[in-house]
């Protein structure tokens, strides 16, 4: 027989597990009215400011959900508990998922007043240190506002280049070979003012070298690293109204043939089984 208690127990945890699916929508609300903005070339940061906060608020919902069944476990009918069970594995992907998905953008445009920077009617720029370099298409640079005591860091992916990834051989070697040319120099990032980031919230940028006059000189980093092989030319995603392609295209013209790449090949023999030799005799390959 079912106690008066057990049902009060019942029907709280249906309650509390309902408030959590309810955060869960709100969120996806959230991020839907936020994609809708992007789409107009409205800034969409303060939505996304907002659904990380509602994430926030989710995961707090949710440990409480848990903790309620955990200490009323005896007072909850056990396929109820295994239903229980089963929803809080799915809810807890569901706030991994969130939390790696929603990005706060790093740039809004126009950036924070008061901040050194060029203002045109498509693009516009601030200047900043190179302070690393993750691979040798990405740079992450310090900028110094104005009148802002705290200084700000920028993941800048550069338009218009794909670089190896660092976790690759080649990608490690060109990463290294950046970060001795680049790192601790003052740059000028420019950026369209339209797609100011990426989508995982990085600034898609160009990048010149500041002279010490503090203004651009001709050292384009994409260019800069197109002519030594370090990266290849893509301007399919984003969009920067600084990307000159015809530029890009002709400093990767020396590397065109000879650019180190992977690739895969199937070799089909006939007689089926017969021994197939590649490469000089004792060469060791990968």
């Amino acid at each position: 027989m079912t106690t008066g208690y057990k049902t009060v127990v019942v029907a709280e945890a249906r309650q509390r597990l309902a408030d959590v699916v309810r955060d869960i929508d709100g969120v996806v609300k959230i991020q839907k009215q936020a994609k809708e903005q992007e789409q107009y070339n409205i800034d969409p940061s303060p939505l996304y400011s907002a659904a990380r906060l509602a994430v926030v608020a989710l995961a707090e919902d949710f440990d409480i959900f848990k903790k309620y069944v955990d200490e009323n476990q005896k007072d909850l009918y056990a396929t109820e508990l295994n239903y229980y069970k089963y929803m809080s594995n799915v809810i807890e992907a569901q706030i991994e998922n969130f939390q790696n998905s929603i990005i706060i953008p790093s740039l809004t445009a126009p950036i924070a007043a008061g901040s050194k920077e060029n203002d045109t009617d498509v693009g516009m720029s601030f200047t900043a240190r190179v302070i690393a370099v993750p691979d040798a298409d990405t740079l992450i640079v310090r900028q110094f506002p104005d009148g802002e005591a705290i200084p700000r860091d920028h993941t800048v992916r550069v338009a218009g280049i794909d670089a190896p990834e660092s976790g690759t051989v080649r990608g490690k070697h060109v990463a290294d070979k950046t970060s001795e040319f680049w790192v601790n120099r003052d740059v000028i990032v420019f950026y369209d003012r339209h797609t100011p980031n990426d989508l995982y919230g990085r600034v898609l940028g160009t990048i010149y070298l500041l002279g010490s006059d503090g203004e651009a000189t001709d050292t384009n980093f994409a260019i800069w690293s197109l002519e030594r092989c370090y990266s290849e030319p893509n301007t399919k995603f984003g969009k920067n109204h600084f990307v000159d392609k015809d530029q890009l295209k002709l400093a990767f013209s020396r590397c065109a043939v000879g650019s180190p790449t992977h690739g895969t090949i199937k070799v089909t023999s006939l007689p089926t089984h017969a021994v197939v030799r590649v490469g000089k005799i004792g060469e060791s390959l990968s």
